[in-house]
């Protein structure tokens, strides 16, 4: 579309396509007079009957809407450009925002948290020590080298039989995400000081659900999301190099999903040989699978603990008697090999002898809530468990981060669920009518809106700053240009309805179109900051902000077109008329600043926690539920993000009985 906007063939014949359109409904149309003197749908009709006048109608209104249909087009994809020039702190911010969550990630790793909790019992002088040391086997050029310490991952992605192309494996728990974490840290730093080295970015792989999407607009698409990372700047990032992708948990997609992850992996690099990339997954599921990544040039695979390696570790901790357990059982040895089952060993082990993962698990949780019991004002154990359990089960095959407002209707189990979210939306919205009078009218858009939005995604508006850069102000004309247009198709259908006549219509519809077209433009062309999810729900909350806001501008600028509006409309209809038609632009001009400006993102949000609250899916105060959980040692929790300790210990609440 964008390439034939810019075709002068292309546009020549648009322009004499138009020319003659145009020509045709001028001759055809009837006098203006008595269209803007139509009162009600009897008199419209006489007219239209006329020869010629319905086809030049339907003329017109079609024309209309191929030009709100380009005009859209225009508006979704300008964004996609990126700017000419781009904008030096960028960059900064986002190394800054990456860097605050990978470093918090690795402080608040399980193993680190657990350790934290023992040591401050029993060995306060140790507290930060680790004497856990993982080895590796590197493989490149079809040789294995022995297991090895590696002191510096980096230093084995940029030799030269690697270069930039590296295969992280492991068993699970075994430290392939602690591993990606480090390398990310030590590439942040590089990034940070020298402004040639690419900027690491984690992206889990878990998010990879349309296998119809290449790799290169998935990340695209990740980076909007995550960041409110500019897609232009995004896409020249990426393909320049300037990106280095660290994409954690290829297994979790599934062997139908991981093999067509993997041809898409595979077709992106060898669109370049210079583009540099790091996958983690799981050994057993990346062996088992039908599909290699062979545009990696090597790997490296964490080991198993030795016995020595187990000995060793408890006896620095002072934990003689739980190796004397562990040797006596086959089983229970086997599971004190992963370095994540170890830790939790640690805390779970109570004298009895534990023969599987899912055993394991159950005795964590159990020493958890004895560490902290579920104390007043709390819900109960079992209670507490089934939200756990939910929260599982809605993060599974999903992406393993979760923020409070990025919840969607697809959380809802059933059709009933989904419907009663809609009527809910849709009520507010007639609710929200009724300050115009037209609670029935209201109603009915309210539930075809609810409907409709019931069944897609929830999509807060971050961030709102006005900007008057060239993009900025062409993507604003187009806003204006958008409502203008919408404005005038729906004069006629306003006019019959709230019975103002073709000129009352005309002058709500273009008044309240004018004004929605600039909050389209404003929130269409925002340059927002990098955000930084510092607090639970943020992005509600910013849209909450955002709605109040562009609520206040457009009622300003609707105050200060008033004198303007109503000299000109007394010089065409009666003074009554032209009051009534400006308290209805007034409430219409609220109507469409609160639905457009994030009001509506804060409806569909409180309809579905209103809905989950009542099915017993979640607590109303979520918040406040995970960082309770974040304190069991069950959630880890990093500003406003969430995500279950471990995958291990997601999928063991969402296969649990409650």
């Amino acid at each position: 579309m964008k390439k034939l906007l810019k075709n002068k063939v292309f546009l020549g014949i648009c322009a004499a396509i138009a020319t003659i359109v145009i020509g045709y409904i001028i001759n055809q149309l009837p006098a203006l007079k008595d269209i803007l003197q139509a009162k009600n749908t009897q008199e419209l009709a006489a007219i239209l009957s006329k020869d010629g006048n319905g086809i030049a109608i339907a003329g017109l209104l079609i024309f209309a809407l191929l030009t709100i249909w380009v005009t859209w087009q225009q508006l979704i994809q300008e964004p996609e450009d990126a700017p000419a020039n781009i904008d030096p702190t960028i960059r900064p911010r986002l190394l800054d925002a990456e860097e605050t969550k990978v470093k918090q990630r690795l402080r608040d790793s399980l193993h680190n948290l657990l350790m934290l909790d023992l040591l401050h019992e029993e060995q306060p002088q140790q507290v930060g020590r680790n004497p856990l040391q993982t080895l590796y086997t590197i493989t490149a050029n079809n040789t294995t080298s022995q297991p090895q310490a590696l002191a510096r991952v980096v230093d084995v992605l940029r030799r030269s039989d690697i270069s930039g192309r590296l295969l992280i494996l492991g068993k699970p728990g075994g430290g392939k995400t602690t591993t990606l974490l480090n390398l990310a840290e030590e590439l942040l730093d590089k990034a940070k000081q020298n402004p040639s080295e690419p900027m690491p970015i984690i992206f889990e792989l878990s998010a990879w659900r349309d296998d119809s999407v290449n790799i290169l607009d998935w990340m695209i698409g990740q980076l909007k999301q995550e960041y409110n990372l500019a897609p232009g700047i995004s896409r020249i990032w990426l393909e320049q190099g300037e990106i280095l992708p660290l994409l954690d948990g290829l297994d979790e997609l599934g062997s139908v999903k991981q093999r067509k992850c993997i041809q898409a992996i595979n077709q992106y690099l060898a669109q370049d040989a210079t583009r540099d990339l790091v996958v983690c997954c799981r050994e057993e599921e990346y062996h088992q699978g039908e599909e290699q990544l062979s545009q990696l040039h090597g790997a490296i695979c964490l080991q198993e603990l030795s016995d020595g390696q187990i000995r060793d570790y408890l006896n620095q901790l002072n934990r003689g008697d739980l190796w004397q357990s562990i040797q006596s059982n086959h089983e229970f040895l086997e599971l004190a090999r992963t370095p994540l089952l170890l830790s939790i060993m640690l805390v779970a082990y109570q004298g009895r002898a534990i023969q599987t993962k899912e055993e394991l698990f159950d005795a964590y949780i159990e020493r958890r809530f004895e560490l902290l019991p579920v104390g007043k004002g709390e819900f109960s154990r079992p209670q507490i468990m089934q939200f756990l359990k939910f929260l599982a089960q809605r993060l599974r095959g999903t992406k393993t981060e979760f923020l409070i407002e990025n919840m969607q209707p697809i959380w809802l189990k059933n059709y009933r669920q989904r419907l009663i979210y809609g009527l809910i939306i849709g009520l507010i919205i007639g609710l929200i009518f009724k300050l115009i009078g037209a609670l029935i009218i209201g109603l009915i858009v309210g539930l075809v809106f609810g409907l409709i939005t019931g069944q897609g995604r929830i999509e807060p508006i971050e961030e709102i700053q006005f900007s008057l850069t060239p993009k900025s102000r062409k993507i604003l004309i187009y806003g204006l240009i958008y409502g203008l247009i919408t404005g005038l198709i729906a004069s006629p259908i306003l006019g019959l309805i709230l019975g103002l006549g073709l000129i009352g219509g005309m002058a709500l519809g273009m008044t309240v179109g004018l004004i929605g077209g600039l909050i389209t433009g404003v929130i269409l062309g925002q340059t927002g900051k990098i955000p930084n999810k510092l607090i639970p729900n943020q992005g509600i909350r910013n849209s909450a902000k955002n709605m109040l806001f562009l609520t206040i501008v457009s009622g300003l600028i609707l105050t200060l077109i008033q004198p303007g509006l109503k000299l000109l409309l007394l010089k065409i209809i009666t003074a009554e008329e032209v009051n009534r038609i400006i308290n209805l632009s007034q409430g219409l001009v609220f109507i469409n600043a609160f639905l457009n400006g994030g009001g509506d993102v804060c409806l569909q949000h409180f309809s579905l926690r209103l809905v989950l609250w009542y099915n017993r899916y979640i607590p109303w105060n979520y918040a406040k539920f995970l960082s309770r959980a974040a304190e069991r040692r069950f959630i880890q929790q990093i500003g406003g993000r969430y995500r279950f300790i471990h995958r291990l210990l997601l999928e063991h609440f969402a296969d649990m009985r409650v």
